[in-house]
C-alpha cells in the first residue's frame, strides 16, 4: 500500500544524506510480513512449524532519495470578450507577460540563464539539457532572449548594489582583461556581503570616472597597488598575498634571506589579528612595524641601487629594489591590516569574483558584443550576492523574471 504524508524539516550533512533516515516521507510503501520459508523446499525452515503469518510488532526503515520526472506544464489563458447592445466589443486584458500566443515562462527561462551564466554551461549544450529534462529545446538565440530580458529586469539592482558598496568602510578592488568584440577590462569591487562586475573599455581613471563608485568612496580601498587606485582619495591597503609570492620568489630564485623573515613577520601579525578580532594592542603593532623596518633596512643593505647607466630616462631596477621600495614607502598600506581590524590581510576575495569570468571566457573564448559582457558582469553580480547573502539563486531569479523587484531578496 502506497500512502503520501506531510514533508517534515530535514537537517542534511555534507554529502547530502544522514546515514539514518529522516523525517521526509513524500510516498511510503509498506511491505506487508509474510512467513519466512526455506528457499529449496518452500517450506517453513525447521522450528517454524506453525506456517502462520504473525502480528506485525514493528518495523525497520530505508530511504530512497529520487528525482521525480520533469514534465513540461502548460497554462492556458482565455480573455474573454463581450458584446453590448449597441454592438461595441469589450475585451479582457491578458496578465502583462503573455506577449505571445505561445511562449516560455519565468521558470525555465531562470533555469536557461541559471545554467548559461552560473554554471557557464555553452547555449547549445544548455538547449540539450533543456531537451532532456522537459522534452523542449529552445534555439540559441531564444536562450541569449532569455539573458537579456533576466539582464534588464535585474540591472536596477545592480546599480543598487554598486551605490551601496560606496558607503562601506572597505571596499575591495580588482581589475582583468576581458575578451569581447575589441578590448575590454573587467572591473570588481567586492564586501563581505555584495559583489558588482562592470566592464568598460579603459583600465585606469577613466573606467572610475565614468562608473561614478570609487571617486567619491571615503573608506578604506584594498587593491594589488596598480597605479590608477592612488589617485581615489580615500585610505588604502595593499593586498599581503601579492607580498607573500614576491618575498617567496625573493627567497627562493635570489636567495634572499630578508625576505623569507619578512614573510614570516607578515604570517605572524596575520595569526596576531586574527586572535585580536577587536584590533592588536598600540605596543604589538609598533613592534610588527620596528620589525619590519629592520628587514627593508637589511635588504637594501644587501641590494643598492643600481648607478646611473648614462641613458636617459630612469635607471631600471631589479624586482628586488622595487620591492623593498614599496615595502619602505607604503608601509602604512602594507600594515593597515594591523591598525584597522575590519582591513583584510589580503585582497582575494576580490581576486575571486575574477575567476568565473576568466572560467566564461575559457568555455566560450569571447564575448562577441559588449552589450554581452555587460548581461554577463550584472548576472554575476546578482548571483554573487545572492549566495554570499544565502539565498536560493534559481528562486530568486525566476521571482525577477515574474517582474518582482530582485531587489527585495538583498539586504543593501
Amino acid at each position: 500500500m502506497v500512502s503520501a504524508r506531510k514533508r517534515g524539516p530535514c537537517a542534511q550533512k555534507a554529502n547530502g544524506l544522514r546515514e539514518e533516515c529522516q523525517d521526509i516521507r513524500d510516498i511510503i510503501s509498506n511491505v506487508r510480513t509474510r512467513p519466512i520459508t526455506s528457499s529449496t523446499t518452500n517450506r517453513p525452515p525447521t522450528g517454524d512449524t506453525c506456517g502462520r503469518i504473525p502480528e506485525a510488532h514493528g518495523f525497520e526503515a530505508r530511504q530512497v532519495f529520487e528525482l521525480p520526472r520533469v514534465k513540461l506544464e502548460v497554462t492556458g489563458h482565455r480573455a474573454w470578450f463581450a458584446r453590448c447592445s449597441c454592438g461595441r466589443r469589450h475585451q479582457a486584458e491578458f496578465p502583462e507577460p503573455l506577449k505571445a500566443a505561445v511562449q516560455y515562462g519565468p521558470r525555465l527561462k531562470a533555469f536557461a540563464v541559471y545554467l548559461h551564466h552560473h554554471h557557464m554551461v555553452p547555449v547549445e549544450r544548455t538547449a540539450d539539457i533543456l531537451e532532456s529534462l522537459c522534452g523542449v529545446r529552445p534555439s540559441g538565440g531564444t536562450v541569449l532572449n532569455f539573458v537579456e530580458e533576466a539582464a534588464s529586469r535585474i540591472e536596477p539592482t545592480w546599480e543598487r548594489i554598486g551605490q551601496a558598496l560606496r558607503h562601506t568602510p572597505v571596499l575591495g578592488a580588482d581589475e582583468s582583461g576581458m575578451r569581447t568584440a575589441g578590448k575590454a577590462w573587467l572591473h570588481v569591487l567586492t564586501n563581505p556581503l555584495l559583489s558588482w562586475l562592470g566592464v568598460h573599455s579603459k583600465r585606469g581613471r577613466e573606467a572610475f570616472d565614468e562608473f561614478g563608485l570609487l571617486p567619491d568612496f571615503d573608506g578604506t580601498l584594498v587593491h594589488d597597488g596598480f597605479v590608477s587606485y592612488k589617485g581615489c582619495s580615500c585610505r588604502h591597503a595593499l593586498c599581503n598575498a601579492h607580498h607573500l609570492r614576491e618575498l617567496k620568489f625573493e627567497a627562493e630564485e635570489n636567495q634572499q634571506a630578508w625576505a623569507e623573515e619578512m614573510s614570516k613577520l607578515l604570517c605572524r601579525a596575520l595569526k596576531d589579528t586574527r586572535n585580536s578580532p577587536r584590533g592588536l594592542p598600540r605596543d604589538l603593532r609598533q613592534r610588527i612595524r620596528r620589525e619590519c623596518e629592520t628587514l627593508i633596512r637589511k635588504g637594501c643593505k644587501l641590494n643598492p641601487p643600481e648607478p646611473p647607466d648614462g641613458w636617459p630616462g630612469k635607471t631600471p631596477r631589479s624586482s628586488t629594489v622595487n620591492l623593498l621600495r614599496r615595502l619602505e614607502k607604503q608601509a602604512d598600506e602594507v600594515l593597515r591590516f594591523t591598525t584597522d581590524p575590519r582591513v583584510p590581510f589580503s585582497n582575494n576575495d576580490a581576486e575571486r569574483e575574477v575567476r568565473m569570468p576568466k572560467l566564461k571566457l575559457k568555455v566560450a573564448g569571447t564575448f562577441r558584443t559588449r552589450d554581452g559582457a555587460r548581461y554577463f558582469c550584472i548576472l554575476r553580480s546578482y548571483f554573487s550576492t545572492l549566495k554570499k547573502q544565502r539565498q536560493h539563486l534559481l528562486d530568486c531569479l525566476e521571482e525577477a523574471l515574474r517582474g518582482n523587484d530582485p531587489t527585495d531578496a538583498l539586504a543593501l
